[in-house]
């Protein structure tokens, strides 16, 4: 159930706005917010866009998960946060 909600959102968005918001992620930069902070944040480093797709086999539902033929990015949101820290 919960993985059709996740195909179904995810195709909905890439209907309505062009752009995949569906991603597979690799890595992952463990960081604080301050010195004192206690509670870990955590950046993912690469995102790979896939796709679900769902078939039925056998009278079930399979679902599979498959790269786009978009290039893997750089988490950009984490390299602007780096250049603040000089990075």
């Amino acid at each position: 159930q919960q993985l059709l909600y996740v195909r179904d959102a995810a195709h909905q968005r890439l209907e309505e706005t062009g752009i995949n918001m569906l991603f597979c992620v690799f890595g992952f930069l463990q960081w604080y917010e301050t010195p004192d902070s206690c509670a870990p944040l955590y950046a993912p480093l690469l995102l790979l866009p896939v796709e679900i797709k769902r078939e039925i086999r056998n009278h079930q539902f399979v679902y599979t998960l498959s790269s786009t033929d978009e290039e893997p990015v750089l988490n950009l949101t984490l390299k602007e946060k780096l250049k603040q820290f000089g990075i």
